[in-house]
C-alpha cells in the first residue's frame, strides 16, 4: 500500500496539471 506524502501529492498534481496544459498548447486541443 502506497502512502503519499502531502508534498509529493501536491508536486504530482502540479506536474500532471503542467503536462496537461502543455499538451493542450502543443496540440491546440
Amino acid at each position: 500500500m502506497m502512502i503519499f506524502n502531502a508534498l509529493d501529492w501536491a508536486y504530482y498534481l502540479s506536474l500532471s496539471r503542467f503536462v496537461v496544459s502543455t499538451k493542450h498548447k502543443c496540440y491546440d486541443y
